[in-house]
């Protein structure tokens, strides 16, 4: 879906589900391995990116989704984001190692949990990013 065309709030998580799985697959092709991780520059940009993606994506939802499902804590999600966006070459290795390992196996499950419910403001236009 190219960003030009409206989304739903629907579509931005299961996208965001989509880069969540792209992290488990691209630890899963490297390896579990923080050396590995840490000395393979490669690795370390393959895992950057899907969770720069996801945070990313994270913008676009409305805000009365976020209220609405406020048990993720949305912002240090953004956070991560403006890290990955304005100081990538300062980001800490660690910090990106244990998002993958500790943080997005339970923001996967709390975003599957969102998609199953049925919320109407679930096929709302998602429009986070009417103000930029």
């Amino acid at each position: 879906m190219s960003h030009k065309e409206t989304m739903t709030n629907r579509d931005v998580l299961e996208l965001m589900l989509k880069y969540a799985d792209e992290v488990e697959g691209t630890i899963k092709r490297f390896g579990d391995d923080y050396q590995l991780f840490v000395n393979d520059f490669v690795y370390y940009n393959a895992l950057s990116m899907p969770i720069y993606q996801f945070a990313e994506q994270s913008l676009n939802l409305s805000e009365n989704v976020k209220k609405l499902f406020g048990e993720i804590n949305w912002h240090p999600i953004r956070g991560m984001r403006n890290l990955f966006a304005h100081a990538y070459g300062s980001m800490s290795p660690i910090d990106i190692w244990e998002t993958a390992h500790e943080d997005l196996p339970e923001l996967k499950t709390q975003l599957r949990q969102i998609l199953a419910d049925q919320s109407p403001i679930l096929n709302e236009t998602a429009d986070g990013r009417k103000n930029d």
